[in-house]
């Protein structure tokens, strides 16, 4: 009984490790058959922007962020987009004496979030608000989500 004990505890074992050996999918490369976070615009005029996110999960952050469309589409790789976003980040989170994480958190939504209100925009102008989850290390884990608009023309 004890020599079959120990060869199911070993069969156990070589399964458990051949089971761990397959690759699972990096974050850098996740591939969901829905977006990830979803952006609804909610309203644009001349000068401001008001979004809805909606996230499919709750388990990370995410920081909503604009760009002029001119400037998102200059990036060839989103990586070094995000690699910017992190440095500004990390000053922003010196600048206030803050960690990195705890700038996350603070500046971060979590779940659903409707009626994101963004001004201080050029009237007909073509923008990107975007977003992408992270962890509070600063680690994106989803792809980068965007919604494309124009501001109307002030008149």
């Amino acid at each position: 009984m004890r020599i079959l004990k120990s060869l199911l505890f070993a069969l156990i074992a070589i399964l458990g490790v051949v089971a761990c050996e397959k690759e699972a999918p990096t974050p850098e490369t996740p591939a969901p058959e829905t977006p990830a976070i979803t952006i609804e615009l909610v309203s644009v005029d001349s000068e401001s922007v008001t979004v809805n996110v909606i996230p499919t999960s709750t388990e990370y952050r995410w920081i909503p962020m604009i760009a002029y469309k001119e400037y998102f589409d200059s990036f060839e790789d989103v990586a070094e987009l995000v690699e910017l976003d992190m440095f500004y980040f990390e000053s922003l989170a010196n600048t206030y004496k803050m960690t990195l994480a705890d700038f996350i958190v603070a500046s971060s939504g979590q779940g659903r979030k409707d009626n994101i209100y963004i001004d201080a925009l050029d009237s007909d102008t073509d923008y990107v608000v975007y977003t992408y989850g992270i962890t509070t290390e600063g680690e994106r884990v989803t792809d980068v989500c965007t919604l494309e608009f124009t501001t109307t023309s002030a008149e």
